[in-house]
C-alpha cells in the first residue's frame, strides 16, 4: 500500500469449505504475518492491516470465534483508529443484518469478497478436513452468502466474487489488494 489510505473494511464471506480462512491466512502473510493476536483482533506486522478475531494455532479464526457478529462494530471501530484496513472473515458474515451493516459502515470504504464453489468441491474439502461432508446447513449458508453479496452490491458496496475451485488464492489476493489500493 502506498500513500494515505482511507479507512477500509473488507468482508470475506461464504459457506464452510470455500476457503475463507485460507484466504485470510494468506492475506495475513501478505501483510507480513501476525504481530499480535488476541480474542478480538489480529494485528499484522505491516501495521496498516488487521483482522477481526484471533488467528493462530487453530485451523479456524476470525469472526466465527468472537461471539459471532454482536461485538463486530466495536472491534472494527477500535481497529480503524490505528489501522488502515480491517478484514472480517467468517461464515457468520453471510448475512445482511444490523450487526454486520453497522460494522461495515464504521469505515470510509467497503469491500465484500464472496467465495463460493460447487457443492461437490465443498463436499470433498469438508470430508478431507473433518470427515463430514456437505449437509443442509452448509448449502443454506452458501445461499445466504450469495444473497448477502447481492444485497451489499445493491447498496453500492463493491463485491468481488470468486469460485475457489477455479481461481487460485494468489489471483484472489491480487484482486483484493488492487481494489484496496485503488
Amino acid at each position: 500500500m502506498s500513500g494515505i489510505m482511507r479507512k477500509t473494511c473488507v468482508y470475506i464471506i461464504g459457506t464452510n469449505g470455500v476457503g475463507k480462512t485460507t484466504l485470510a491466512k494468506a492475506l495475513i502473510e501478505h501483510y507480513g504475518g501476525v504481530k499480535t493476536s488476541d480474542k478480538e483482533l489480529t494485528l499484522c506486522n505491516d501495521e496498516r492491516a488487521c483482522f477481526a478475531g484471533p488467528y493462530g494455532e487453530s485451523n479456524y479464526g476470525g469472526v466465527d470465534i468472537i461471539n459471532q457478529t454482536k461485538s463486530l462494530q466495536g472491534i472494527v471501530k477500535k481497529a480503524l483508529k490505528t489501522q488502515d484496513v480491517i478484514f472480517c472473515e467468517g461464515s457468520f458474515m453471510n448475512n445482511f443484518g444490523i450487526n454486520v451493516t453497522k460494522a461495515m459502515f464504521e469505515a470510509e470504504r467497503h469491500l465484500v469478497v464472496f467465495l463460493y464453489a460447487p457443492v461437490r468441491v465443498i463436499h470433498s474439502r469438508l470430508l478431507s478436513r473433518s470427515g463430514r461432508g456437505v449437509n443442509k446447513e452448509v448449502v443454506e449458508k452458501q445461499k445466504c452468502g450469495c444473497s448477502a453479496a447481492r444485497k451489499w452490491g445493491s447498496i453500492g458496496v463493491p463485491v468481488l466474487s470468486f469460485d475457489t475451485s477455479k481461481v487460485e488464492i494468489g489471483i484472489i489476493i491480487q484482486q483484493i489488494i488492487k481494489r484496496i489500493e485503488k
